[in-house]
């Protein structure tokens, strides 16, 4: 078999910061094509993630069975209809990060609604005038719900927007402050929150650790980079592959 040309090669390799290097990994697959209805009932509970090889599986809280939850997609404009039951030990809510939407959605706790109390659901309604790439998390008990793996991504998609030759490939980075024996260790400290932050000790993008992501040699591909870090930066690198920077959420 000849040879791609050295700028399009047949794997191309996604090389993102904060100590992540996708391309180094073991495994081959589309990474953020899994997607939920815009309605549809979401579930806090208990789960047990399993994140890295034979490592045991993280005893930690989530919004689905496996880590990241499945993408929530919605067309800008259209009725976005979700149901939060609350199956965890302490109430909860679903801020939508980003999005602008009628105050009484905003799932900031006494402030914008009651919070979502244990065996209890809220239904939030509304429809994101805006496209772009968000995410959901908890405001109650932010700094351990967020770190236990609460969290998700929301992708508003643009009708106009043009055709690429591949999915949508969502890259959520999270870092996981754990143990060998899948228990959580301290999910903030001062000199993490005097610095560039509290570093976990396994670094993941999409549940994966270093995982390798197969795009069409020669395509055009839009990359969503999410940092759903609720304790540090990253800095994403694409290295040797042509890029244009086309939309940043503050």
């Amino acid at each position: 078999m000849a040879a791609a040309p050295a700028m399009w090669p047949t794997r191309r390799r996604v090389i993102l910061g904060a100590g992540l290097a996708l391309g180094g990994g073991l495994l081959g697959l589309r990474l953020g094509r899994a997607s939920a209805p815009a309605g549809q009932e979401i579930v806090a509970a208990e789960r047990r993630f399993a994140l890295s090889g034979d490592a045991p599986a993280i005893r930690g809280w989530g919004y689905g069975d496996a880590f990241p939850p499945p993408i929530v997609r919605v067309k800008r404009g259209e009725p976005l209809r979700v149901r939060l039951v609350n199956r965890l030990p302490e109430h909860t809510t679903i801020h939508w990060h980003g999005i602008r939407l009628p105050n009484l959605m905003d799932g900031v706790p006494y402030l914008t609604q009651p919070p979502v109390e244990p065996g209890a659901s809220f239904v939030y309604d509304f429809r994101p005038p805006d496209a772009g790439t968000f995410w959901y998390h908890p405001h109650c008990n932010s700094v351990e719900q967020m770190a236990r793996g609460l969290m998700g991504a929301l992708v508003v998609e643009n009708p106009d927007d043009p055709p690429f030759d591949a999915d949508d490939i969502v890259c959520l980075f999270r870092d996981w402050p754990v143990d060998g024996a899948g228990g959580f260790t301290a999910f903030s400290t001062d000199e993490g929150a005097g610095r560039a932050g509290t570093m976990g000790s396994l670094h993941t993008v999409n549940g994966v650790a270093q995982p390798v992501i197969d795009l069409p040699t020669g395509g055009l591909v839009r990359l969503r980079i999410l940092n759903l870090d609720n304790s540090r930066v990253i800095t994403a690198v694409l290295r040797d592959q042509p890029a244009r920077v086309i939309a940043i959420l503050p």
